[in-house]
């Protein structure tokens, strides 16, 4: 039953579409890169660039992908980077690299362990990609692990956030939470009207109290939602929508205890 939810919301507001991992024997990995198990382990002790190889890309429908995974590193003693080249039909060869200050596309530096995003938008080139090549630059030397990354394709009004398995997507945040917010308003400022007329105080306190169910229910959900791994944009506008709505609605229901005329 806890799945009905975000099943039918993820059919009605679509995600993010998850193509599979990389398998980095595909490559093939070049000198420097050992494979162990499911991990691509880059090695170079004088520094330099270690290929791990070109990878072809399925037939992409949406506009926008990503490679992401998680990696680790030890003993990098420059900052480092991971470079994903973007191959094209006629050739054309588009870098991505790991060069930000920060989040899943920051530089590598010195040892840690993080996630990693590689994300590409094609929409304006009018053609889709055929392949990437991926490499790791190593300028002093060092250590890299890479996990399987997987390949995600989503539209440009969807983002990586919208992971696969996540209860629905990104988008979905305003629109649903403009409705619920104007959903709850009303039903508070209803309530409240029921509670002040005298032959309809009783209904207005039932409603009140419906109003504070409903929101201890989208507060449970949305720790339930952490609690499983969700990301922020799911589980966040419950907690905090659903703290308001009970705060408010049991806040309303004890003043309305009393007479229509106090109240």
């Amino acid at each position: 039953m806890r799945l009905l939810l975000p099943l039918l919301a993820c059919a009605l507001l679509g995600a993010v579409e998850d193509l599979g991992a990389l398998r980095w024997a595909d490559g093939p990995p070049g000198p420097g890169v050992e494979l162990a198990g499911a991990k691509a382990i880059v090695r170079h002790p004088d520094g330099g660039v270690v290929a791990l190889g070109r990878f072809p890309l399925p037939a992409l429908r949406r506009h926008q992908f990503a490679l992401v995974g998680r990696l680790s590193h030890r003993g990098l003693g420059s900052p480092s980077y991971v470079e994903m080249m973007v191959v094209f039909p006629s050739g054309a060869r588009l870098p991505v690299r790991t060069q930000d200050d920060a989040g899943p596309l920051a530089w590598l530096r010195g040892d840690g362990r993080r996630e990693l995003a590689l994300p590409f938008d094609w929409s304006v080139l009018g053609t889709a990609p055929v392949a990437v090549e991926l490499a790791v630059a190593m300028p002093t030397g060092g250590r890299v692990e890479l996990e399987p990354l997987r390949l995600l394709a989503f539209a440009p009004d969807e983002s990586l956030d919208d992971r696969p398995g996540s209860w629905w997507p990104r988008r979905a945040l305003v629109r649903g939470g403009l409705l619920v917010a104007a959903g709850m308003g009303l039903w508070g400022v209803l309530a409240l009207a029921l509670v002040r007329r005298r032959r309809s105080h009783g209904a207005g306190r039932v409603a009140l109290l419906a109003l504070a169910g409903a929101g201890i229910a989208a507060a449970v959900t949305g720790l339930v939602a952490l609690v499983l791994g969700q990301p922020r944009p799911v589980w966040l506008p419950l907690a905090f929508a659903g703290t308001v709505a009970a705060a408010t609605g049991l806040a309303a229901w004890y003043s309305a205890r009393r007479s229509p005329s106090e109240v």
